[in-house]
């Protein structure tokens, strides 16, 4: 599967960096292997086990698919 770093995601709900993987026939079928958010002193790793990480990751999901793919 294609493999995607984004660096710095300016979001609603904060800034983000991640990491995750692609489906090749699907490339907005997506899953993060990282995700960290920056706050004040630096970035702090999301637990991906975390239910309500879990759904902010949902919540993110088409602004991910946006920054991979802009129009």
């Amino acid at each position: 599967m294609p493999t995607f770093n984004i660096t710095r995601l300016h979001t609603k709900q904060g800034i983000f960096r991640l990491k995750g993987t692609q489906g090749y026939d699907q490339p907005e079928k997506i899953t993060i292997k990282e995700i960290e958010i920056l706050g004040t002193d630096g970035w702090v790793i999301l637990d991906l086990n975390n239910k309500k990480v879990l759904n902010l990751i949902t919540s993110l999901h088409n602004e991910i698919i946006q920054h991979l793919y802009p129009s």
